[in-house]
């Protein structure tokens, strides 16, 4: 991936995960839907660019990434929104409501894989990309989606250590 758009895609996310979690409630939405249009355009610079389609491909291929998309950026939101309720009372937070959100994060996990699977075997089934492109292309896409976890995991606070978390 070049190196320039991967650091605009990190610092885009970067700004994502932050502004958005402790943005007040009436922007929330707004700031997400501008910042997450951004992330997208770059991401589609990143995988045009390391991609050369031919038009055929062009066609068939966008408008099944645009849904791809329209799906993921449904479980950011959920993420972020799961995050905001992390952050609200981090010192504080019951060990209850801390097992609760991380069932939900792994529950947002495991469907964010099952919609990366059933993609990328939907550009396989339907002949969209040839095997050596949809391989970079799934390379490509597995580049990105580490680099948002890399992102999450350098902005996310850890929760403090109580005494009570000996068991």
């Amino acid at each position: 991936m070049h190196i320039k758009l991967q650091h605009i895609i990190s610092v885009t996310f970067i700004y994502l995960l932050i502004m958005v979690p402790f943005s007040h409630a009436h922007d929330q939405q707004e700031t997400f839907e501008v910042t997450y249009e951004r992330y997208e355009a770059e991401r589609k610079a990143t995988i045009a660019e390391n991609l050369v389609f031919t038009d055929v491909e062009a066609e068939r291929f966008w408008p099944i990434y645009k849904a791809y998309q329209a799906e993921t950026k449904y479980i950011i939101n959920e993420l972020i929104k799961l995050l905001q309720t992390l952050t609200e009372d981090m010192s504080n937070i019951s060990n209850a409501k801390a097992e609760n959100i991380v069932e939900h994060a792994l529950d947002l996990e495991t469907e964010h894989q099952q919609l990366h699977k059933d993609y990328i075997l939907t550009l396989q089934r339907r002949s969209i990309l040839s095997g050596t492109k949809l391989l970079r292309y799934y390379e490509i896409e597995i580049g990105l989606i580490a680099a948002f976890k890399n992102n999450l995991t350098r902005i996310l606070p850890l929760v403090p250590s109580k005494k009570d978390d000996a068991k």
